[in-house]
Order: structure tokens, then sequence, then C-alpha cells
């Protein structure tokens, strides 16, 4: 990848409905249902499964990142992926961490119904919690060359990956590892 600096968007939805990806690559949110209540696909731009292991060179994202929360996927700003979007009226939060946890949504725990009436593969239009996430980092110089990939240990339902305003990967897998090399 030319650019060392990258900028990491990721919009996750919470939704606790069967969710999937679109067939296209690029989402549109005047239509996002559609992607996300499409049965055929499941996922996009991940690796396939393998064991797991941390590789010699690797950095965490852990840390304190930009955080937008909605009710709904529309309430999140239409272009908040893109390099040039302004973030900084957004909060921010630590990942990893739990956005229910942080004041945000409703604390949903097994024992208790959803706050919605379940309809698979309908996902509720008027509360659908969402979060949209962004960061920067710099891939190493001596990783020149190097395949690159991001492992997100968990998400609890539909993600949406971005890198430098390009979108990478769609999964409802809760670890997923999108090559962005």
């Amino acid at each position: 990848m030319n650019k060392k600096r990258m900028v990491l968007c990721l919009m996750a939805m919470a939704c606790v409905l069967t969710f999937s990806a679109q067939t296209e690559r690029t989402i549109a949110f005047d239509n996002l249902y559609h992607f996300i209540e499409n049965l055929d696909v499941f996922e996009y731009g991940q690796e396939e499964a393998r064991a797991y292991y941390i590789p010699e060179h690797h950095v965490l994202l852990n840390g304190r990142w930009k955080f937008c929360y909605a009710d709904t996927p529309q309430e999140i700003p239409e272009n908040f992926f893109e390099e040039k979007f302004s973030d900084a009226k957004w909060s921010t939060i630590d990942v990893p961490s739990n956005w229910e946890m942080r004041g945000y949504g409703d604390a949903l725990f097994r024992n208790v119904a959803a706050p919605f009436k379940a309809d698979p593969p309908k996902t509720p239009r008027d509360y659908n919690p969402t979060g949209a996430y962004r960061t920067t980092f710099t891939i190493p110089a001596d990783w020149n060359g190097e395949e690159v990939f991001l492992r997100f240990e968990k998400v609890a339902s539909a993600s949406f990956l971005w890198v430098n305003g390009q979108e990478v990967a769609t999964t409802r897998a809760p670890k997923s590892l999108p090559n962005i090399t």
C-alpha cells in the first residue's frame, strides 16, 4: 500500500438480528437495509479462517478512537469514512470496549428481551443502534512490501470497514481478518 498513514473507519451495528453484507463494493446509505438483509452474502474482503497467532510484526490499535453513536444507521454522517471528514465534534471511546457499558444505547443481556420485535432477516428501521469509529495509524517503514492485516477481536454483529476512504471489507463474523495490503 503506497500510503503509510492509514485512516481507519469502522461502522458497526449492534442489532441482534441476522445481518449480512452487500453484494456490491460500495454501501449506499440510502438503501443500506437492502444490504443488511441480503442473506446471499455473509462477508467480503476477508481472509480464510486459520489458526490465530500474534505475528512478529504487529501494531496494536488499542486506545482512544473517535466515536459517533446513533439510534439508526441513517443518523451516521454519510461520508464519515472519507479521509478529510472532520470528526472533531465526535466523542472518543476506548478500544477495545463496549459502547453500551460506556453509556451509549441500551445494555442488552441474554436473559432480557431485545428492545424490538425480532422478524429475521428484516431489521428494525426506527431503532438499530449503530456506532462509527475512526482512528489514524502509521504502518512502520520496515513493513514495506509485507502483507498487512487488520484483526478485530469482537464485532457484535455487522461491520463495514474503510481504509483511507476506500471500503475494504464487510462481515458479520465476530473475528474478522481483512487484508488491507
